[in-house]
């Protein structure tokens, strides 16, 4: 079956939905028994195929009786698919498999980013690393803080929270969600002439890094905040100065 022309436009137009457009992809109509087959030029590992096939009843007939109709089957093939890797989908007509185009280069890009950040620190993660920092770079845990210690402490706080209120503002954060993490800041900030330095360090670090993992679910942006947090946080420590 060849393709008519204004189901190839509706092909481009899926393509051209969302983050990416059809020249992204390599594709070809009417090839190794597909009606359309679509690669992520990016990655070829990501595939979108259309075929249609014959229900077993339906050739049965065609073998008993050359006057039977066999039933047409639409079906397509997704990589990734919708929760498993790839997935096979039969579909009620073309123009229902079509439509599941767009949704295929969605989720094109949001593996792309979940690779991205998969390697981002995690909130546990970073809670472990700053732990063992401070175990190997405070060597006077039970000391106070100097009021020029404070001073500098306090002046990387500020820094850490006006970088917050820079990306709430740039990428359109939830006020709310933002201001519960400039809260631990602030409230990081009034202990440090309360706590000795390495009961502080720890429980500061903690505060921080708790108000991001309890504030924002969307994957991409936590990871954001806490690469920034995790830059901060070692000058604190006095790593990175």
């Amino acid at each position: 079956m060849k393709l008519r022309p204004t189901i190839i436009e509706q092909i481009y137009n899926e393509l051209n939905l969302g983050h990416f457009c059809q020249n992204d992809f390599l594709i070809e109509f009417n090839a190794n028994n597909t009606l359309v087959d679509i690669c992520f030029r990016g990655n070829k590992k990501y595939r979108f195929y259309i075929h249609e096939t014959y229900s077993r009843q339906g050739i049965f007939s065609i073998m008993r009786m050359l006057n039977c109709d066999a039933r047409e089957i639409i079906e397509s093939y997704q990589e990734p698919g919708e929760y498993n890797i790839s997935q096979h989908v039969r579909h009620d007509n073309f123009n229902s498999a079509v439509g599941d185009i767009s949704k295929w280069t969605m989720r094109i890009r949001e593996d792309i980013i979940a690779q991205r950040f998969f390697s981002a620190p995690h909130a546990d993660d970073l809670i472990e690393l700053f732990q063992k920092q401070i175990d190997e770079s405070v060597k006077d845990e039970e000391e106070y803080f100097t009021k020029e210690e404070e001073s500098k402490l306090s002046q990387k706080l500020e820094a850490l929270q006006k970088r917050v209120s820079e990306l709430e503002e740039k990428y359109n954060l939830e006020k709310e969600k933002a201001n519960e993490v400039k809260d631990a800041i602030s409230s990081s900030k009034s202990d440090i002439n309360i706590y000795p330095k390495g009961i502080w360090y720890r429980t500061s670090a903690n505060k921080i890094i708790n108000a991001l993992k309890l504030a924002f679910k969307n994957k991409e942006v936590k990871a954001m905040l806490l690469e920034v947090t995790k830059e901060y946080i070692l000058k604190m420590i006095g790593i990175n100065k």
